[in-house]
């Protein structure tokens, strides 16, 4: 939550798991799908993504 306010402010950053992704992580779906079918290890993938984009990794 926090890595997606810094990386692209409040209006997108709400918005953004519901909105499909080219990344071929999610494979055209959403980051909110990748995560609902994929379990912990989604998540964990998604969390891994968003910290490395803000440099946090």
């Amino acid at each position: 939550y926090k890595a997606l306010h810094i990386l692209y402010g409040d209006a997108l950053a709400d918005q953004w798991a519901g909105l499909p992704n080219r990344n071929r992580i999610f494979a055209g779906r959403t980051p909110l799908a990748y995560m609902l079918g994929g379990g912990l290890l989604a998540m964990q993938t998604v969390r891994k993504l968003l910290e490395a984009r803000r440099g946090g990794v």
